[in-house]
């Protein structure tokens, strides 16, 4: 029976672990599992937290003892052994449960679970158990401690008492259950009645409706708030207004329905400065319903609040197309006179008041939408609901503040969201990486009330450039359930991001802005590098070559051409931001971005692309510009014109640029995204509009979008012009490349491989032609495919035998490489020689192999990401046993095959031995198809334990032994793949799969069963799936004409056949054998035949 409160909490304590020792030196004292702001640690952050407690009257030094969130794995964590890490006698210390040991002794190598779990702590030896708890589910700042001190008496506390007493904090015995609702967050087609129960039945349940959370003391609370202000002198500012939270006594089910066409509410609060707000709705505009909830009772600690979303209507999870985020949080937060955050409100009123005689055109001027910092953040709850579901993906408590600058000014502003953990829901399902802590629903900047995506399109045209650059997901906004707009999901360039991407320490990093303002660290490396290239010039190559050991040049080269070529003149003195690791000197075989470079990342391009100039704009002379009376102002240009200076820097801009010009800018591919986008936008548009009316409509709207596409068309024109005026630049010409064997080799121009999967190169893309400038010597380098060689290049009558080429264009040229096969390359894994021997067959791999070997020809891989996901690359071959029972690995199943499983742990020694932790990826078979023109594979997949996240495994394959792998399609045309199974044991054969033409007649050619996570939960244990029964061969040698059977272009296999082919004669067919034939098996068809000449002899079987 479940009781009503967590009372049983205390006597699970007391039963879980042994009575306290007489004469006890530490105990686990108190415990905060969801620390938003109680405490913050060294670093600034709000980590989980233990605090330990030393009764006696010595110091205890805990350096080299074990912390457990797992009491099943006691040496889950150890404390630094050269740390001194001292409970003082008497005394209290906290260790923080932040998952990043790097940033102290103190800090432990996991996070605390709010839902509840154990802790425990243990002596050096790892056996001994000085103490242990298992805490219960804890609302955020509540913390659970023994009331007194060391006593075995747990308690709530409201009011947290790290590293101190907690003899005389108020405390509670009991923590209610929250409320049930008998209906779950989603969509509904139609209104139902929604009921909410406790499990206790003398406590009272406490609901709102209106975005407010529960209070039970003061159930009607009133509000101030202003929606007409003075815009120029001489209006009357409208009157001050009053709206009202309302807290409900549940006494009787809530009826949920579709509110659409209720009153707008939230819509109808003013949120600039305007006399008469132009973008109130005209219409009721869609509305959900936002419930929340709590239980109280005299006595105990109220539950925690419940929210649920409700979102009615018969279109269900298709009525957007894009992910529905709900916000819910008090009105007056955000419309509050004195306390909003989303308004004019008193800040400008105090504004107008000392300056009464100025007009505010536009924005730009204060407001209480300019409050920045911490005690303008407020809580909310969000919820996200998406088309591949009914109910929320996500549910979590974070932090809102408005994002910007400029742009809080606008109607429809930015929001910064804060998250203490993490945010689950994959909003950028391509990235590698998901641990994303902050994020920026954006209005679009400066181009809100233009197209709505053209900061998303211009950096989506240069994700593959080398620096960073913000994700994007559209999405569509509810405030307190009441729709608010299209708002673009986006990465926030803050610690994190780094951290998130590239691994890097988060507190370790100097990150600035706009040149001179520190975000995190210092700039006084940044300002070293600047002095340095004041004192000395860059066109002496040994200072060029000192300034690269401070800066990525090439980071810094594509950053600067993508904001030049996009027009962005809100830049450079504005909207420029870079960062690097702090590391005592340059590394240069440390893993990108670790090796102590700034890097720069792009971000708030609005201006670009026509927002603000258009496609003749010499951009190139603005970001160079040396005039004080010119913009931009000669201290923001300094680095680009002082770089450019250097002979080796000078021709790679040039040739970068050159080079992007030919591809990533080339308008067919950057029309082509732009109508992408404004596909993907154009359903939402008109609903947006209705709400906002800064768009007039959906006429203004395309032709808004054509000015970008009209720029993209006559952009790179002009820019090569601006390049040849600047650098003095006789002409452009033509360079043509050309290979003889696309399949054997590429060409390399500069710094793009020509191959199809460089962004802006064709498919099939020989011979290729781009433009580049005479007098800047452009490379071309020939690039042998593995299991080929270069041989020489042709140029007219001229041959070269050098594979790379520096070509002084004065004229069009044409250049061709040609390739041959190398009988000497190595590859790893050997192929199986399919061409001349029988089937390959895999099936049976112990569990005793030794480490690090494989089956023939094959190798089992990790990725480059925990958790693998569909877009994962390739990292490296495992090397660990096949016999482990736990964490990240690959398990010898005997005739069963083999099994996949991963597991993660906050731990980074959580490991096993030759198994990256999560990032098993499946099996790789390396195959030689020459000569061969069928191909078919057969294999089993099964769910050895199936779990909570979901996982599949997918036929792919790529010739080659490098680049990326494409879907082996069935039948059906659909990719070949294994989904798990709710049912241990389950299996599926895929028979005669035939391999596509690209993969025939091949060298080399890679087979890849790619073990990836389907689903977008975080949280779970994985799917533990097998591979078995692997079967590659030719199928059956079917004759594909009458004629002499030894004859190679007879036979469908593509070979005479051997004896390990079953031989087809096929209907009508008469074959003639001479001398001697081998088969595994014969079968001759209707109206066929086999006519044995002089002396010919056919042998059947295995040899």
């Amino acid at each position: 029976m479940k009781l009503p409160i967590h009372r049983f909490l205390l006597s699970l304590v007391l039963s879980l672990f042994a009575p306290l020792a007489v004469g006890q030196t530490l105990f686990i004292n108190e415990i905060m599992s969801s620390n938003s702001s109680t405490v913050a640690d060294g670093t600034g952050d709000y980590a989980d937290w233990v605090e330990l407690y030393n009764p006696t009257a010595a110091n205890v030094d805990i350096s080299g003892y074990y912390v457990t969130d797992q009491l099943s794995n006691p040496t889950k964590y150890q404390l630094p052994v050269s740390a001194s890490l001292v409970v003082p006698a008497g005394g209290y210390l906290l260790l923080w449960a932040s998952n990043d040991p790097s940033r102290g002794a103190r800090h432990l190598a996991f996070a605390l679970s709010a839902s509840g779990e154990e802790f425990g702590i243990f002596a050096p030896d790892g056996i001994t158990q000085l103490d242990a708890v298992a805490f219960p589910a804890l609302a955020a700042n509540i913390s659970y401690g023994r009331k007194p001190s060391g006593s075995a008496n747990w308690v709530y506390f409201t009011s947290a008492t790290p590293a101190a007493t907690n003899n005389n904090a108020p405390s509670f015995s009991a923590f209610l259950d929250p409320p049930t609702f008998s209906h779950a967050s989603g969509y509904y087609p139609g209104a139902f009645t929604l009921t909410l129960t406790s499990s206790d039945p003398d406590a009272t349940i406490y609901y709102t409706t209106d975005g407010s959370e529960p209070n039970e003391n003061n159930p009607s609370t009133t509000f101030t708030y202003r929606n007409r202000y003075v815009e120029v002198q001489g209006q009357t500012p409208g009157p001050i207004l009053n709206a009202t939270l309302q807290t409900h006594t549940y006494t009787a089910p809530i009826p949920i329905m579709d509110r659409t066409l209720n009153a707008n509410r939230v819509s109808n609060y003013s949120s600039t400065y305007s006399y008469n707000p132009p973008y109130f709705p005209s219409e009721p505009v869609f509305k959900g319903t936002v419930v929340r909830a709590k239980v109280v009772k005299p006595g105990t600690l109220p539950s925690s609040v419940v929210t649920r979303t409700y979102l009615v209507t018969p279109e269900g999870n298709q009525r957007f197309r894009f992910p529905v985020i709900s916000l819910a949080m008090p009105e007056n937060y955000l419309f509050g006179y004195q306390e909003g955050i989303y308004n004019a409100g008193v800040t400008f009123d105090n504004w107008r008041a000392g300056n009464p005689s100025v007009s505010v055109n536009g924005p730009g001027f204060p407001g209480n939408f300019t409050r920045t910092g911490d005690q303008w953040e407020y809580p909310a709850n969000m919820e996200v609901f998406d088309t591949l579901s009914t109910g929320a993906a996500l549910s979590q408590v974070v932090d809102v503040r408005i994002n910007g600058g400029h742009t809080r000014g606008l109607a429809q502003k930015s929001l910064r969201l804060y998250s203490s953990t993490f945010f689950t829901y994959p909003f950028f399902p391509s990235l590698p990486y998901t641990n994303h802590k902050r994020l920026i629903l954006r209005n679009s900047g400066n181009d809100w009330g233009s197209t709505m995506f053209r900061d998303a399109v211009i950096q989506g045209m240069v994700s593959h450039l080398r620096f960073d650059r913000q994700a994007y997901c559209p999405s569509i906004l509810l405030v307190n359930g009441e729709y608010w707009g299209i708002h673009n999901v986006r990465e926030r360039f803050d610690k994190y991001y780094p951290s998130a991407k590239y691994g890097v320490d988060p507190d370790n990093l100097d990150m600035i802005e706009n040149h001179y303002e520190v975000d995190e660290g210092d700039a006084v490396h940044y300002n070293a590098m600047i002095n340095y290239l004041i004192a000395n010039g860059p066109s002496n190559q040994a200072n060029y070559e000192n300034v690269k050991t401070r800066m990525d040049m090439d980071n810094f080269i594509d950053y600067q051409l993508a904001e030049i070529y996009a027009a962005n003149t809100d830049w450079p003195e504005n909207n420029i931001r870079c960062w690097r690791l702090r590391t005592p000197q340059y590394m240069p075989n440390a893993p990108y971005g670790h090796d102590g470079r700034w890097r720069w990342m792009m971000f708030d391009v609005d201006y670009g692309f026509g927002g603000f100039n258009g496609p003749t704009h010499n951009t190139l002379a603005f970001a160079t510009n040396s005039d004080i009376n010119a913009p931009a102002a000669p201290a923001r240009t300094f680095l680009l014109r002082r770089l450019l200076e250097n002979a080796e820097f000078r021709t790679n801009f040039i040739n970068r640029f050159a080079d992007m010009l030919n591809t990533t800018y080339l308008p067919s591919r950057v029309v082509g995204m732009i109508n992408e986008y404004k596909q993907n936008l154009a359903p939402e548009m008109p609903e947006h509009i209705a709400r906002w009316k800064a768009i007039t409509n959906m006429t203004t709207w395309d032709n808004n979008v054509n000015v970008m596409i009209n720029f993209a068309e006559q952009r790179p024109g002009n820019v090569r012009q601006h390049i040849r005026s600047k650098f003095s630049l006789a002409a452009t010409h033509t360079l043509t490349v050309d290979v003889s064997h696309a399949q054997r080799g590429y060409v390399q121009v500069n710094t793009i491989a020509i191959v199809g999967t460089t962004p802006g190169v064709a498919e099939q893309p020989y011979p290729w032609q781009g433009t580049y400038f005479q007098g800047v010597p452009v490379t071309i380098r020939a690039k042998a495919k593995p299991g080929y060689r270069f041989t020489h290049w042709q140029s007219e009558a001229t041959s070269f035998s050098d594979s790379v080429l520096v070509v002084h264009l004065t004229a069009s040229a044409t250049y061709q490489a040609f390739f041959e096969i190398d009988p000497d390359y190595l590859y790893n894994p050997a192929p199986y020689e399919l061409s001349y021997a029988c089937a390959y067959e895999f099936l049976a791999w112990e569990s005793a192999n030794p480490a690090g070997t494989f089956p023939e020809s094959m190798a089992f891989v990790y990725m480059n990401q925990p958790d693998p996901t569909f877009g994962a690359t390739l990292e490296g071959f495992t090397s660990g046993p096949y016999n482990y029972l736990s964490r990240s690995r690959v398990n010898g199943l005997g005739e069963n095959g083999v099994a996949f499983i991963n597991t993660t742990s906050s731990d980074p020694t959580a490991v096993n031995e030759g198994y990256p932790m999560g990032k098993v990826g499946g099996a790789l078979l390396a195959l030689n198809t020459l000569g061969l023109t069928k191909v078919e594979v057969s294999w089993t997949g099964g769910t050895l334990t199936p779990n909570v996240r979901p996982h599949a495994i997918r036929l792919q394959y790529r010739v080659g032994d490098s680049g990326e792998f494409s879907d082996v399609l069935g039948v059906d045309n659909q990719p070949v793949e294994y989904v798990r199974n709710a049912t241990a044991g389950h299996s599926q054969t895929f028979t005669s799969i035939p391999l596509p033409a690209q993969a025939l007649d091949q060298p080399y050619v890679q087979l890849f069963w790619r073990y990836y996570h389907t689903g977008t939960g975080t949280s779970g244990a994985r799917d533990q799936l097998r591979l078995d029964d692997i079967r590659v061969g030719v199928g059956a040698c079917e004759s594909l004409a009458s004629g002499n059977w030894n004859n190679v272009g007879l036979w469908s296999c593509g070979r005479v056949p051997t004896f390990c082919d079953e031989v087809v004669v096929s209907p009508g067919h008469i074959i003639e054998l001479e001398n001697s034939g081998m088969a595994k098996s014969l079968r001759i068809e209707a109206d066929g035949a086999l006519n044995m000449v002089a002396s010919g002899l056919l042998q059947l079987g295995s040899q």
